[in-house]
């Protein structure tokens, strides 16, 4: 792969936490490259750092050491300021957990994330509006959290991330929270967002209907990631009914 197909380049990422005297090394030497309009999926047990190594894929977190070029961007060299303003702009995040804010309206909530990165405010409802549309919320805009089904609440957190139109959107466990019916709802809606735009979507999952139809799966494991072969992937999920691109 040449310099310029990666949108984003990991060169021997280590990240620690102490406690006390304690340290626990989580990522230990990650080098690793995502290319533009690519999904990759990160597979792997709870605990072995898939949050920690996407959290700071997106800039919520610094690492001990080791370099993130987003763009040929070196994004540790920015200011706390720089890193924010850079996130609010070109990274959306979806989570295993909503984190709508519950005194607001889904509108409200959505269009939060443009007025924070500047947008003025009839256009950041108006981008706040076509977006709950494009998710299937649109009778459900003036609806709080607390009046919304599951599946909604992650919908509308879709939204959210994507206000910005960001390059890069990264879910974590979006779909951890839900049944089974309604993650497979809320998958197939990013897949088909992100197919319609172009944009590089990295997914952490424990589901392996999921993972297998990422364009790449790697294995987080001891703190390392390590591509799956085609033969591991198709160990991973033996049965292949679900393998093709965003089908059920």
């Amino acid at each position: 792969m040449s310099e310029g197909d990666a949108i984003i380049r990991v060169i021997d990422l280590h990240k620690k936490f102490f406690d006390g005297a304690n340290e626990l090394h989580v990522l230990k030497g990650i080098s690793v490259e995502v290319r533009r309009g690519e999904m990759v999926c990160v597979v792997g047990p709870s605990g072995v750092g898939k949050s920690t190594f996407l959290h700071i894929l997106g800039a919520l977190e610094r690492p001990s050491s080791g370099t993130v070029l987003f763009d040929g961007r070196d994004l540790f060299q920015m200011s706390d300021d720089e890193l924010a303003e850079f996130r609010s702009r070109r990274i959306g995040f979806v989570f295993q957990f909503h984190y709508l804010l519950p005194e607001f309206t889904a509108l409200e909530n959505v269009a939060l994330g443009a007025l924070i990165a500047g947008v003025p405010r009839d256009e950041a409802f108006s981008r706040a509006e076509e977006m709950l549309k494009r998710v299937g919320l649109k009778e459900r805009m003036d609806h709080k959290p607390s009046q919304l089904s599951g599946g909604e609440r992650q919908r509308v957190a879709v939204a959210r991330a994507l206000i910005n139109d960001p390059d890069v959107l990264i879910a974590d466990e979006p779909t951890g929270n839900l049944d089974k019916r309604t993650g497979e709802t809320v998958f197939r809606l990013i897949w088909e967002l992100k197919e319609a735009t172009g944009k590089t979507l990295i997914l952490a999952t424990h589901d392996p209907s999921l993972a297998v139809r990422g364009d790449r799966i790697f294995r987080m494991i001891d703190g390392k990631i390590e591509p799956l072969s085609q033969e591991e992937i198709d160990a991973y999920l033996p049965q292949r009914e679900v393998r093709s691109k965003g089908g059920g």
